[in-house]
């Protein structure tokens, strides 16, 4: 764990500490008017590896819900809603009302063939500088990439184009609900 945080002016009291073992060498945080920073900026904390003690594992079912929880009303939901059965499973162990997803999720799109036809052209918002690059179109009122709206089979005919699998961001990694990722 590293201590870091914003400029001076937004956290004038602001430090960290480590606990010793008897609390697995924790690393805690602390703000407010009465904190005296003690520990310089960018601090390394070392920290043994080990398994969260269950409170933060049943915890951690809650965060995804948490996370689009947008008033006090929505937070007690999802703090008083079912633990989810699924957090922290192994694969050996994520089954019946579980599923394990094991890499990040690939999505089709069409790029650019070659480096020379790469160019960011959603920075024109104007047609008549859109229409001067070879390789961006206007519609809608925004200037995009040739090779962004094509659908696969399409893709593979145009000459600036070539169709890919691009690793994205997989909110089902790992142990989740069939439910929800099944």
């Amino acid at each position: 764990a590293r201590f870091s945080h914003g400029t001076l002016e937004n956290h004038e009291h602001v430090n960290a500490w480590q606990e010793g073992a008897e609390w697995q060498h924790a690393v805690g945080i602390a703000t407010g008017g009465d904190t005296k920073q003690e520990v310089e900026r960018d601090h390394r904390f070392t920290c043994p590896v080990v398994a969260p003690y269950e409170e933060l594992a049943s915890f951690q079912g809650s965060i995804s819900c948490l996370n689009g929880a947008g008033n006090a009303e929505e937070i007690e939901a999802c703090l008083n809603a079912p633990i989810d059965p699924c957090v922290n499973l192994e694969k050996g162990k994520c089954k019946k009302k579980c599923v394990f997803t094991k890499g990040p999720k690939k999505v089709r799109a069409c790029l650019a063939k070659k480096e020379k036809f790469e160019h960011d052209c959603s920075q024109y918002g104007e047609k008549d500088p859109c229409k001067e690059i070879n390789v961006c179109k206007f519609a809608k009122s925004r200037c995009f990439h040739k090779c962004d709206a094509l659908k696969i089979e399409k893709c593979k005919e145009a000459r600036l184009c070539k169709p890919a699998k691009i690793k994205t961001k997989n909110p089902c990694l790992g142990c989740q609900l069939a439910t929800v990722c099944g």
